[in-house]
């Protein structure tokens, strides 16, 4: 693909009559006709002496710019009946000036870094840790630098607390002004928990710089918090001021934050900028995007968005198959509108899951209000895009990528092995994960530029409604995702393989007398906090069935019963475990929920399922009820798991009759504050069949 002008390209307007024209790396000014007229007759005037014409007529070559052929630039063929358009102005510094950040991000090295807090603002991070901490930031073998502004950082899939391996973002200058660390003022510290190879961050920063795409730099870091071993990071520079100076001609322009799954017609945040604070910018895309006429809404487009930017953009992140960005996702992403133009830039971010898929659709509709626009509804766009796929693929070769990615484990592997010897061995595992993945996605990309494009939104999937055999109690996996406030955050994250106490059996009676109802295995509002002495904090395969609060205490046994609870049969493979979460939005109203479709003959039946909050505060009147809690579809449930508590056994029983052979069991958040998980699969076992 050819590089865009490379030159710091600022567009001037005519002085004193002179015309800009923008060359390969020069400016060169280039007098008017007008201009040309009066130096003339100046140097014709009679008044003027031989020495002073001919002084003035030096000065005036001089003035031309006269250059050799060697360094001339031709001159561009010019068609009868047309005009010949200036090239465009780039508000992009395509090879920003070189300092001392680049020295860091390009050494061979695993950074050493010791970030150090007092046991109060340790406290802090632990109480408040979107909060920022005081700390002291030490790399080895340089001087530490003092009153580091430290906060923790992370969605719903990255995210952990103080005490697990948390993410962090730091800034240097925020409590001590001009503090600076290798020119840097804001860095982010990742704990890399989606991508155990620490590499895909890495690779997906080195191919923007090879498009001229502006993104964060990054490295790798070994980390102490205190004197406790963290373990491997990704370093990844911040979206500051500092960045937009690096990357825009103009830095002083509006940036705005995509949030976490959220379109730009929603309230983003501004992380910089000097101009009017109202979103007037963000308002003027989206109403571009939004116009119906396609006539008007190109004209608006090409005001308010560069599109030839968005095509690059767009291009990048479907081809890295970045399933969690702006195109794929809305979520992951900055916006920066330059300031002389008013036009809008997308800049990638959260590049941590990418190569996963390589059937990613490069051209198909995945929604979006900006790819709408300039994609789905917009066939010159389409071709356009096109275009910038096919010279991307050409630019990128593979193998130099694959062989950037054994460089970058080949670095990282003393590191890891001083960690864990484990991790150390499993570099070359990774080599190779990566280099399958590299070959396969060009090769799927290369078939699809030889495919139509696929202009309909693919249509969600339908829920699968599972029709167990209720025989014996059986797992419930594959909840699927359903919200009814816009803002509210659904995520997955992988749990330990399920625990022994939480498998089927392999001999249970169908019957049980006395079942515990959903009331006393769910806390109200008012017992939310007080979870049982022995409940386990987290049940995991390590727990014995006979040691798990979870399982209610066994009846004494008889001269009939086995003396421990039943093995699994040999058959039932352990059913890997989902932790489902919900996330309340900026809106503070968060009615959101993860659903299973079941088929059951009649009976009556109970459902049981783990799950904990944190920070969690009721929606007021709610008649659904408050907080998580688990319940049927259409029914309402009178308690619910509120403030923040342990892993908690929720419960629901319901009958079912021959009329109403489904139902669509609800695990809900229903909040104004706060997070919830459910443990996932839940346990179904029926308690008693239809009467005769």
């Amino acid at each position: 693909m050819p590089r865009p002008q490379v030159m710091r390209r600022v567009p001037t307007p005519a002085v004193d009559g002179c015309q800009v024209n923008h060359g390969e790396g020069v400016q060169v000014r280039r007098p008017t006709g007008r201009m040309k007229a009066r130096w003339g007759s100046r140097i014709a005037s009679p008044q003027l002496t031989a020495a002073t014409r001919a002084l003035l007529l030096i000065c005036l070559l001089n003035f031309l710019g006269c250059q050799s052929p060697a360094e001339s630039t031709p001159p561009r063929p010019k068609l009868a009946g047309t005009t010949v358009a200036p090239p465009p102005v780039s508000a992009i510094e395509i090879h920003p000036v070189r300092d001392a950040s680049d020295d860091f991000f390009e050494a061979d090295t695993v950074y050493r870094i010791t970030l150090r807090f007092t046991e109060t603002q340790l406290e802090r991070l632990r109480t408040e840790p979107r909060s920022y901490a005081r700390g002291t930031l030490t790399v080895e073998g340089e001087a530490p630098l003092t009153d580091v502004a430290v906060k923790l950082k992370g969605a719903a899939g990255s995210y952990q607390e103080l005490d697990g391996k948390p993410a962090f973002t730091l800034n240097v200058g925020k409590f001590l002004k001009g503090q600076e660390f290798h020119r840097l003022r804001k860095f982010h510290l990742n704990n890399s928990v989606q991508d155990e190879s620490y590499t895909s961050e890495w690779l997906c920063a080195s191919i923007c710089r090879d498009l001229g795409l502006p993104a964060p730099r990054v490295a790798h870091a070994r980390v102490w918090l205190n004197d406790r071993d963290l373990g491997m990071y990704v370093l990844k520079e911040g979206f500051d001021r500092n960045f937009l100076k690096r990357n825009f001609v103009h830095p002083g322009g509006n940036l705005y934050d995509g949030g976490f799954c959220q379109e730009i017609d929603a309230e983003l945040e501004r992380d910089e900028g000097r101009g009017p604070d109202d979103r007037a910018d963000l308002r003027g895309l989206v109403a571009a995007c939004q116009e119906p006429d396609p006539v008007l809404s190109a004209e608006r487009l090409a005001g308010t968005l560069d599109l030839p930017a968005f095509y690059q953009f767009m291009a990048f992140e479907l081809l890295i198959a970045h399933w969690d960005g702006y195109c794929g996702n809305r979520n992951n992403y900055r916006i920066y509108f330059d300031p002389p133009s008013g036009k809008a830039y997308f800049l990638p971010h959260g590049m941590d899951q990418t190569f996963g898929d390589p059937e990613f659709p490069l051209f198909a509709n995945l929604g979006g209000l900006v790819t709408e626009a300039v994609w789905a509804r917009d066939e010159a766009g389409r071709k356009a895009y096109r275009e910038v796929v096919r010279q991307m693929l050409a630019r990128l070769d593979v193998q130099d990528l694959v062989a950037r990615v054994n460089r970058l484990q080949q670095r990282l592997q003393p590191a890891l092995a001083e960690i864990d010897s484990e991790l150390g061995r499993r570099t070359a595992e990774w080599r190779e994960d990566w280099s399958n993945r590299l070959e396969a996605r060009w090769a799927s990309a290369a078939r699809q530029l030889t495919e139509p494009d696929r202009l309909e939104p693919p249509a969600p999937p339908e829920p699968e409604i599972e029709s167990p055999d209720v025989s014996r109690p059986v797992l419930l996996a594959g909840w699927f995702p359903q919200k009814e406030t816009e803002d509210a955050a659904h995520g997955e994250e992988p749990g330990d393989p399920l625990a022994p106490w939480n498998r089927p059996p392999a001999e249970e009676s169908t019957g049980q007398e006395g079942a515990p109802d959903a009331a006393s295995q769910t806390a109200t509002p008012e017992e939310a906090n007080a979870v049982p002495e022995d409940m386990p904090s987290d049940p995991s395969p390590q727990d014995s069935p006979t040691e798990s609060a979870a399982v209610p205490p066994a009846e004494p046994p008889t001269e009939t019963e086995p003396e421990s609870p039943p093995e699994s049969p040999p058959e039932a493979e352990p059913v890997p475990v989902v932790l489902c979460t919900v996330t309340v939005g900026d809106s503070g109203d968060c009615v959101a929920s993860w659903r299973k479709r079941v088929r059951l003959p009649a009976g009556r039946y109970r459902v049981t399922l783990w799950a904990r909050v944190e920070g969690v505060v009721p929606r007021e009147g709610d008649e659904r009820g408050p907080g998580a809690g688990l319940r049927l579809s259409g029914q309402n449930r009178e308690s619910g798991l509120v403030s923040t508590t342990d892993w908690t056994e929720l419960a629901c029983e319901f009958d079912m009759s021959e009329e109403q052979p489904e139902v669509e069991l609800v695990a809900e958040l229903r909040a104004t504050a706060g997070q919830a998980w459910f443990r996932t699969p839940a346990r179904l076992e029926r308690l008693a069949p239809p009467p005769e």
